[in-house]
């Protein structure tokens, strides 16, 4: 790790200043071969320079680390039971997650980042976090698995719609699996909470959730991707969703010192970005 690097690392703390992280990304340019192992505030991470995410951990101290602390006090302690990670990538948020609840689910369908987040669970010693090496969905099947790049794993996408400003390019078939039929393999009877980000599938994993949701009503984070969440189907679906609940938008805050917020939203999703429907 290079001396600029590594002065990046020691001045995280100033990673809510607005445009701090640019400066940090300059400083710390991609070095796909630096690897690292570091102890941050959601747990001990490690992972290498040249991805996106793992490159965050080390410049910034966490990944989504306000989002994931905003969530939780949102979480009353009798719904700390069960959660569902649904798109874990290599485990960040089920790392964080797996400090609050009795058990996390995790769901990773790409073959690429599974080493890696058993490498993490071990370095944390979650031994109440599962990996399930599959996708969810409303069918049982196999499907496309999509990325963008190899810098930025997170982007990795069954839906074959164009969603970013660079091409789609197929990496491998996956299995899918409806959720209510992995739940009751995994002995399941109850999810408290879900975590789902799964770049513009989040319907299609909902509606083999569906009987979960409507039994249990659990708290679920959620990205709503504006473009691809627009037909009268998922319509009709974020409106079974929200029937008796709250819908809450993450926010960005702040014109010196950024901060995240949780703002009560009337009616449906109208913009792209992550909410919580409590």
């Amino acid at each position: 790790m290079n001396l600029a690097t590594r002065c990046a690392r020691n001045l995280r703390f100033l990673s809510n200043l607005r445009g701090w992280r640019r400066v940090a990304q300059k400083l710390a340019p991609r070095d796909p071969h630096s690897s690292f192992r570091v102890k941050n505030r959601h747990g001990v991470h490690s992972g290498r320079m040249s991805d996106y995410i793992q490159r965050q951990l080390y410049l910034f101290g966490g990944y989504e680390q306000d989002e994931i602390d905003a969530f939780l006090s949102n979480i009353p302690l009798e719904r700390h039971g069960v959660l569902l990670d649904i798109g874990a990538n290599i485990g960040v948020h089920s790392i964080a997650f797996s400090r609050h609840f009795d058990r996390v689910i995790a769901f990773e369908p790409n073959p690429t980042l599974w080493a890696d987040f058993v490498r993490m669970r071990a370095d944390n010693e979650a031994d109440n976090l599962a990996l399930v090496k599959c996708a969810l969905g409303s069918e049982n099947g196999e499907l496309p698995f999509f990325l963008v790049d190899n810098f930025n794993l997170g982007l990795g996408t069954l839906v074959q719609d164009e969603q970013y400003d660079r091409p789609l390019k197929k990496a491998h078939d996956v299995p899918v699996r409806i959720g209510t039929e992995v739940l009751a393999e995994q002995g399941i009877g109850k999810v408290d909470v879900i975590k789902i980000d799964v770049q513009g599938f989040e319907l299609e994993v909902m509606r083999g959730l569906a009987d979960i949701v409507e039994r249990n009503r659990p708290i679920i984070w959620m990205e709503f991707a504006e473009a691809l969440h627009n037909t009268p189907k998922d319509q009709q679906l974020m409106q079974f969703l929200l029937q008796g609940r709250n819908l809450y938008q993450f926010l960005v805050r702040g014109s010196v010192l950024r901060r995240i917020e949780l703002r009560k939203i009337d009616g449906m999703p109208v913009t792209t970005g992550d909410y919580v429907i409590i």
